[in-house]
C-alpha cells in the first residue's frame, strides 16, 4: 500500500504510515474510542487517536500528524475544537477532519514540526509548575517562561531562535485554537521577548563565499575521479553554484524535475525556501563545456543511477559491497551527511574551514563580480530572491568595491 515516495521515506515514517493503514482497518472496532499504540521506533504512552463518526481516523489524516499529537491533543481539547466535537449534526462532524488539515496546511511542514518543538518546551514548562494552563496561557506565565529561558540561554552562550520560536509556537497554539485574543500579543509578553533579544544578541557571521576560481579548482581534481561520493559532490557543487541553490532545494531534485537539452538543462523546484504558496521555480542552467559544466556533471549521475521511478531523488545515498559500490535503487541522502561530505571535499581548497559551508555555494555564486554586469531583475528571478535584505545577505563586496564608495566622494 505504500506509495513509491513513501518508499524514500525514512523507516520511522513507513512504520508510522503503516499504523495508519492497520488502524484503517480496524475503524468499526475503534469508532468513538480512543486507542494506544507502541512500535519499534517509537513509543507513544497516551491516546493518540480518535475515530470520528466518517469511519476515518480524527487524527490521522496524513504521517505529520502523527509527530505533533502532543501539540494538537492540547488544540483539540480547547478554543473551537469544543464546540466542533459537539456537533450534533453527522455532516459537520464529518467535515472536522479535513478541516484540521487545512489548518496544518497554512504552514509549511517544517515550519511545523519547529512550532512543535517550541510548543513542546512550553508545555513541559508549564506543566511542572502550579496553576499554570498550557492553553489558554495567561500573558504573566508566558513572560516569565520566556525569561527563565532567557537565563538559561544567557548561561550556555547560546542564541535567541529557541526562545522566538516557542513564542512563536504558543501564538500558532492558540491562533489554531481559535483564540481572537493571541496572550503573546500582550505588551508584557512583547517587552519579554525583546529583551531577550537584545540580552542574548550576537554578531551574524555569514559563511563564506566561494569564488569560482575555487570551484574550477575543485572541479578540476575531482574531475576524474571514479568515486561516487566525489561525482555526487560534484553534482551538489556545480549545479548548486550555477542555480543559487540551497542544498536543501538539491537534495530534492528528482530526476522528473530536471529537462537536458543540447545547450542547456532546465530544473524544476517544486519549493524553495522563500516560496511560501508552493508556486515552484525554474532555473535554466547552460552547458559550458568546461570541467565545471553543471549538465555535463548531471549527465554522468544519472547514468549511473539505478532504473527506478522518476520521482525519486538524483542525489542518492551510496550502498558499498565488497566489489563495488553503487547508488540506492530510493533512499535519499540526509542534509547533515551532505554538509559534513561537503566540507570534507573543500578543506584542502580553503584556508579555514570553519568559515565555509553549503551556503558558500549561493553566496558565492551571488559575489561573483560577473553578476554585476546581469540585470538586475534578470538576477532576482534565476537566484529566487524577492526582496533586496535577502539578496543583500548572499552578496560580499571585495575590499575595491567598499572603498570606491568614499573615493567617490572626492575629500
Amino acid at each position: 500500500m505504500f506509495t513509491t515516495d513513501d518508499l524514500g521515506q525514512s523507516s520511522t515514517f513507513r512504520e508510522l504510515k503503516a499504523i495508519y493503514y492497520v488502524s484503517l482497518s480496524f475503524v468499526e472496532h475503534l469508532k468513538h474510542k480512543r486507542a494506544q499504540v507502541r512500535g519499534r521506533s517509537i513509543s507513544l504512552t497516551r491516546p493518540f487517536f480518535t475515530v470520528a463518526q466518517n469511519s476515518e481516523c480524527w487524527l490521522c489524516a496524513n504521517c505529520l500528524i502523527f509527530t505533533i499529537f502532543s501539540f494538537l491533543s492540547d488544540v483539540l481539547s480547547s478554543g473551537i475544537w469544543l464546540e466542533a466535537a459537539s456537533l450534533s449534526d453527522s455532516s459537520l462532524s464529518d467535515m472536522v477532519p479535513g478541516l484540521i488539515n487545512l489548518q496544518l496546511d497554512a504552514k509549511a511542514p517544517s515550519t511545523v514540526l519547529k512550532y512543535k518543538s517550541g510548543w513542546l518546551r512550553w508545555r513541559e514548562w508549564a506543566l511542572s509548575k502550579i496553576g499554570v494552563p498550557v492553553i489558554p496561557a495567561k500573558p504573566l506565565h508566558i513572560a516569565l517562561f520566556i525569561s527563565e529561558l532567557a537565563k538559561r540561554s544567557s548561561e550556555n552562550n547560546i542564541g535567541v531562535s529557541s526562545i522566538e520560536s516557542a513564542v512563536y509556537a504558543i501564538k500558532w497554539g492558540h491562533a489554531m485554537a481559535g483564540f481572537e485574543a493571541c496572550p503573546v500579543s500582550h505588551p508584557l509578553v512583547k517587552f519579554a521577548l525583546e529583551g531577550a533579544k537584545r540580552r542574548l544578541a550576537r554578531p551574524v557571521q555569514p559563511k563564506e563565499p566561494l569564488s569560482v576560481s575555487t570551484v574550477q579548482a575543485i572541479a578540476t581534481h575531482f574531475a576524474s575521479s571514479a568515486s561516487l561520493s566525489d561525482l555526487r559532490f560534484l553534482f551538489i557543487l556545480l549545479v548548486g553554484f550555477a542555480g543559487f541553490f540551497r542544498i536543501d532545494e538539491i537534495r530534492n531534485i528528482a530526476l522528473r524535475d530536471v529537462s537536458i537539452h543540447s545547450d542547456h538543462m532546465s530544473v524544476y523546484l517544486p519549493q524553495r525556501k522563500n516560496d511560501q504558496y508552493r508556486e515552484g521555480h525554474t532555473a535554466f542552467l547552460a552547458r559550458t563545456g568546461k570541467v565545471t559544466c553543471p549538465v555535463a556533471v548531471t549527465e554522468r549521475l544519472i547514468k549511473l543511477l539505478p532504473q527506478s521511478s522518476s520521482a525519486l531523488p538524483l542525489v542518492r545515498r551510496i550502498v558499498k559491497a565488497k566489489s563495488k559500490e553503487y547508488f540506492h535503487c530510493s533512499l535519499g541522502v540526509s542534509v547533515s551527511t551532505l554538509r559534513e561530505e561537503f566540507k570534507k571535499h573543500i578543506r584542502p581548497f580553503v584556508s579555514d574551514i570553519s568559515k565555509y559551508g553549503t551556503h558558500s555555494m549561493k553566496s558565492g555564486a551571488a559575489s561573483n563580480p560577473a553578476c554585476r554586469k546581469i540585470a538586475g531583475d534578470l538576477l532576482d528571478i534565476h537566484a529566487g530572491w524577492r526582496c533586496e535584505s535577502t539578496k543583500h545577505r548572499y552578496i560580499k563586496h571585495d575590499l575595491s568595491e567598499r572603498l570606491a564608495v568614499s573615493k567617490e566622494l572626492s575629500i
